[in-house]
């Protein structure tokens, strides 16, 4: 997904009737969401862009389940190469006291 988390503040000066806060807020830009989830993003009379952010909870609970099953899956292949080492390292051991090759 090609969404970028940022920060942001709003921009009280130029809006005082908002009465926005001065504090530090985390979130997306509107637009940048709107090219990738436009179902996300909601414009009001004046053209303001909002997010409705509720939305995002169900894809990261998808995107955490598709990153645990590949967590998962490689984990499944260390082990697997791990064995492989242990046992090229046991078979050459073996070779190098003449065990095998008589």
């Amino acid at each position: 997904m090609k969404l970028r988390g940022v920060t942001y503040d709003w921009r009280t000066d130029e809006f005082p009737e908002k009465n926005f806060d001065n504090h530090t807020h985390f979130g997306f830009i509107a637009q940048e969401v709107e090219e990738v989830i436009p179902e996300f993003v909601g414009t009001n009379d004046l053209g303001f862009k909002s997010i409705r952010y509720m939305g995002f909870t169900s894809l990261l609970v998808e995107a955490l389940k598709e990153q645990q099953a590949e967590v998962v899956e490689l984990r499944d292949k260390v082990e697997k190469l791990l064995g492989l080492i242990c046992n090229s390292k046991a078979l050459e051991d073996e070779v190098g006291r003449g065990e095998i090759c008589g």
